[in-house]
């Protein structure tokens, strides 16, 4: 009797419709997954250099105390949530490079201050944004960093966020943009190696459907044995 059922479950139209949600569901992940994949905003990201490498602060500069000898940079980028060292500003200046002829002051720090105004494409309008601005700034002692831009450059302010910097860009102020198919792809952290991407029992997602399976044949089991 069990054999009989188990060989009319395997045929029948049931198993069929099942098994075509169970393959679909991985792909609708993985549809979802690209889809979130392809939001990005347009903004003036906030950096701080240590040993000459960039890394992109999570405190907005109005909570960083602007320290003497310190290297500090803004850059126009279009990025998704996760952010490497790709979009940090493209410079190679030191402190020195760039506050060696700037003399101390009793009461005031130097820092040194990159502004990187990003690529055409991260603009939607057709622009050449401009070059690389590197400055000395001089602050009191104590003063916020929120304070060394207004000091070299004009802004655009909104609800305390950096929307333009020298009018750039012309209007906007952090907004979404969606990636198309068509738009070169932006890499967002390192590309993972994966030695065995031909066998799919590898993807987490097929054994998901698997599982999946398998459970709505147990339970079909279960049902015909009551």
């Amino acid at each position: 009797m069990a054999i009989s059922y188990a060989r009319n479950f395997f045929n029948s139209r049931k198993l069929k419709s099942l098994l075509a949600v169970a393959v679909s569901m991985p792909l609708l992940l993985l549809t979802a997954s690209t889809a979130q994949a392809e939001t990005a905003w347009r903004y003036w990201s906030y950096w701080t250099q240590t040993d000459g490498t960039w890394q992109m602060s999570m405190t907005g500069a109005a909570d960083v105390e602007a320290v003497d000898g310190s290297v500090q940079g803004w850059r126009y980028i279009t990025a998704g949530l996760e952010i490497g060292e790709e979009f940090a500003p493209r410079s190679e200046a030191t402190f020195t490079d760039i506050c060696g002829t700037t003399q101390t002051r009793e009461g005031f720090v130097r820092v040194a201050v990159v502004v990187d105004f990003g690529d055409p494409s991260d603009y939607s309008d057709d622009i050449t944004p401009p070059e690389v601005i590197t400055e000395c700034v001089a602050l009191e002692v104590g003063s916020p960093s929120s304070l060394l831009l207004p000091d070299i450059v004009e802004l655009r302010e909104e609800n305390g966020l950096i929307c333009a910097v020298n009018g750039f860009p012309s209007s906007g102020c952090g907004e979404e943009v969606e990636l198309s198919a068509t738009d070169e792809p932006t890499l967002i952290s390192e590309p993972v190696q994966n030695n065995s991407a031909s066998n799919i029992f590898n993807n987490p997602l097929v054994l998901g459907g698997l599982a999946l399976l398998v459970a709505i044949m147990a339970f079909f089991g279960l049902k015909k044995r009551n």
